[in-house]
């Protein structure tokens, strides 16, 4: 399993670090991305900020508790369409995000790019933190691994399963500490595509949220 964090240095982007963290606890190769936009017209000023942003990943791999990570900056005027590129470059099948600016403690709120992805049923599975995530020891909290599954999706069952037996804990059919919602039965196979009872409870949770693909096990566990 290969997981994308987008990663700016914001305070919720720390948030996705911290799911990203998770994620490598359980076993899954970690890439941590920036999209810049466009380069700086003078070459000097350029060599800067890519050096700015080349270090602001760097620090950040650093806190992935020993585990390694990749570290990519790319230019795409669409960070949605960048992270999408780079996914079906590197073959990951997840990409991680922060919630949204200002989202209250402990909620989940789609960011602009993640909805943006959602919209477009993105070819891979998406996965967003709560804000606030980033003070937890998430990796040691999570005892439980619920899913919200409309299709009889036997890879997301897969997924979540294995996730949870990665982390050490048990599938709970009720409130839990990580939410897998799978897509709806006609979505195409492969592409993340959610149902609107699907979007609420993404929208309801206080915990990190796995958007799955349609028939697309994450391999892990």
């Amino acid at each position: 399993m290969h997981v994308i964090v987008s990663y700016d240095g914001t305070r919720n982007d720390r948030d996705g670090l911290a799911l990203g963290r998770l994620f490598a606890a359980a076993g899954a190769e970690v890439s941590l991305a920036y999209v810049r936009h466009a380069p700086e017209p003078d070459p000097a000023r350029e060599a800067q900020v890519q050096e700015q942003s080349e270090h602001l990943l760097a620090v950040a791999a650093e806190q992935l508790d020993g585990h390694s990570a990749g570290t990519h900056v790319i230019f795409n005027p669409s960070t949605a369409a960048g992270l999408q590129g780079l996914a079906g470059e590197l073959g990951a099948k997840l990409i991680a995000f922060g919630s949204s600016y200002r989202t209250p403690p402990g909620r989940v709120e789609l960011p602009h790019t993640a909805e943006t992805l959602l919209e477009i049923e993105v070819p891979c599975s998406l996965a967003v933190a709560p804000a606030g995530l980033r003070r937890e020891p998430v990796e040691r909290s999570v005892g439980s691994v619920a899913i919200y599954d409309e299709a009889g999706d036997e890879a997301a069952r897969a997924s979540a399963t294995g996730l949870a037996h990665a982390l050490g804990a048990v599938v709970s059919d009720g409130e839990a500490d990580l939410l897998f919602v799978a897509s709806r039965a006609d979505a195409p196979p492969g592409r993340l595509g959610l149902s609107s009872r699907a979007v609420e409870q993404v929208q309801a949770a206080s915990c990190p949220v796995v958007m799955l693909a349609r028939e697309a096990s994450l391999g892990i566990g």
